[in-house]
Parts: C-alpha cells; sequence; structure tokens
C-alpha cells in the first residue's frame, strides 16, 4: 500500500499583541513597489485592511487621506491592503483614482490574507517608529479619525 502525502507551504498567522513588535512583512503595492517592514523602522505606520465593497471602509478614505497628508511629512505612512479577491491592480488604479487615495495601496494575496488572520474590515493596525504594535482597530468607530490623531501625536 502506498501512501501519498500531499503539503502546501504552511503560512505561519500572525497573533498580534499589543506592545509587542510587529510582524515582518514583504508586499508590493498596485504600482510595483516594493514594501518590505523594514523599510518602515524609524517610521510611525498604519497598516489598514480594507476592501472595496466594505462601506465603512470607503467612509474611512477621506479621513485616513487627511491623517496622510497632515502627517506624511512627520514620518507617518498609510498602507492600505486590500482584501478584494477579484481585483487587480489596473482595476485597483481606478479605484484609488475616483476615491483620490492618496496613501499606498496594495492587493493582498493569499500568503499576506493567511499571515494576518484578517477577520473583519476594516482593520487597521498603528506600528511606532520601532515596529511595536501600537494599538488594533477592528471595524470602524464613528471618531475613528479623532482616535488615530490621538494616538499618532503620542507616538511621534
Amino acid at each position: 500500500m502506498f501512501l501519498f502525502f500531499l503539503s502546501c507551504r504552511r503560512v505561519e498567522r500572525y497573533v498580534p499583541v499589543i506592545g509587542e513588535p510587529f510582524i515582518d512583512f514583504n508586499i508590493m503595492d498596485i504600482d510595483g513597489v516594493k514594501i518590505n517592514s523594514t523599510d518602515l523602522k524609524g517610521k510611525v505606520f498604519i497598516l489598514e485592511f480594507w476592501a472595496t465593497w466594505c462601506e465603512p471602509c470607503r467612509v474611512a478614505i477621506p479621513f485616513l487621506s487627511s491623517i496622510h497628508m497632515k502627517y506624511k511629512d512627520k514620518g507617518v505612512e498609510i498602507i492600505a491592503i486590500s482584501l478584494d479577491e477579484d481585483m487587480n491592480d489596473e482595476r485597483m488604479k481606478d479605484f484609488v483614482r475616483e476615491y483620490s487615495i492618496p496613501y499606498r495601496v496594495v492587493i493582498a494575496d493569499n500568503n499576506i490574507r493567511k499571515k494576518f488572520n484578517i477577520y473583519m474590515v476594516p482593520t487597521i493596525f498603528l506600528v511606532d517608529r520601532n515596529g511595536i504594535l501600537v494599538n488594533i482597530y477592528r471595524g470602524y468607530l464613528p471618531n475613528m479619525e479623532e482616535v488615530l490623531v490621538k494616538e499618532i501625536e503620542g507616538v511621534l
């Protein structure tokens, strides 16, 4: 009797812990520019998991754009990772233009989906200059911009 074993490369899932180092990641934005977590050391960054079909995610675009414009010269970077499964770079670029998104946008692949274990959109991670996870926001809060600005100001 022969036994055949099929295996797929296992992707470790990230269990975020506030106050601990954030996970290392390598992703590519829709313009083909690589984003490496080690390149973000020294910057405060927001990693937002979202989807184009998610109404609260769309509501967040203007205030994230505002935060980006206000803090980009102070070492704050926003990276939005789309969990849309049927999206390609060109369609996403059209969406980015339509909504005037000024920050970097990534379309998640299956490894990113599995690695970050996202079960709700939007999910926002705030990471400080030392790569430490400051906070996690799951879902949309009506005062989200105020909350994020206060936290960003606290870590700058």
